[in-house]
């Protein structure tokens, strides 16, 4: 008996980090069915995490413009890294995700995070197009226009989002903007820790000092089965370790330090996800 779109989009369950390949490819069979059910999890916020992940990459692998209200949606709703997958999924709808996720970071009401991601899938969704470019830093030249007038009465989280602005800004090297970007500096407003003066300067003279990655789904999609074998081959391997080390006689035993990684660097289990995505939380147990 076969497994109906529903029972196979329960098992996308938040904390089940590595759904099998098997599970992926049989949700995709279901063509358009799989559609609202995938969309329903975008909308629940006790569905935060994994779930979030594939059910995002999964609707952008389908390619369905229904499937857009609902990833724009989800910087309303969600607070947490995994708002990078559903940026991700957006930008690859190219030109129809740029005016739903402009909408969503141009509310006040989300944190900061939430709207820098957006700001995100508007940025690379524009891609190399020189007029989806301009209508892209249009409106966040007006974002930064407002941050500068307003400097004595933000909240922090506004605070936050101006360096992200002013990284988008140069990343796009628009002329245009600038002006404005000196005087978020003068005002004291850009956290240099994450974009210095310099680092705007050379964004300006490369074109973009910040390069952004095009996520490619069908990619994504290939390489899973590669991701999924190294991923199960190394919990097996962190297994046999603690059994190991379980074994050996009371106080001779040492604890496996775990690889001093930086959150958003790639995993050293080689899965190819961002070390906070995959073995970060075992790691710190």
């Amino acid at each position: 008996m076969t497994d109906s779109i529903d029972d196979l989009v329960s098992e996308l369950t938040p904390e089940n980090d590595f759904p099998s390949p098997e599970l992926l490819t049989a949700i995709m069979a279901q063509g358009d069915a799989m559609v609202t059910p995938l969309c329903q999890i975008l909308t629940d916020p006790e569905m935060e995490g994994w779930s979030l992940h594939y059910a995002a990459y999964l609707l952008a692998l389908h390619g369905s413009p229904q499937a857009i209200p609902a990833l724009a949606n989800t910087f309303r709703l969600f607070d947490t890294d995994f708002l990078e997958s559903t940026s991700d999924a957006l930008s690859a709808f190219g030109a129809a995700a740029i005016e739903p996720a402009l909408a969503a970071a141009c509310e006040p009401e989300p944190r900061w995070y939430p709207r820098a991601m957006a700001i995100t899938a508007a940025v690379e969704a524009a891609r190399d197009d020189t007029v989806l470019k301009e209508r892209v830093a249009a409106s966040l030249r007006e974002m930064l226009a407002d941050f500068v007038a307003r400097q004595g009465s933000l909240t922090e989280d506004e605070i936050e989002l101006v360096s992200s602005v002013v990284t988008d800004l140069s990343s796009l090297a628009d002329p245009a903007a600038r002006e404005l970007i000196e005087a978020a500096f003068v005002a004291e407003l850009v956290d240099e820790l994450v974009i210095d003066r310099k680092d705007v300067q050379r964004a300006y003279g490369k074109g973009d000092a910040h390069p952004r990655r095009e996520f490619k789904p069908h990619e994504w999609f290939e390489d899973y089965p590669a991701d999924y074998r190294r991923h199960q081959e190394e919990e097996v391997k962190r297994a046999k370790e603690k059994e190991r080390q379980k074994q050996k006689p009371r106080g001779l035993a040492k604890p496996v330090a775990a690889p001093k990684l930086g959150r958003n660097e790639p995993c050293w289990c080689g899965s190819g996800k961002k070390y906070k995505h995959c073995h970060l939380q075992s790691d710190t147990k």
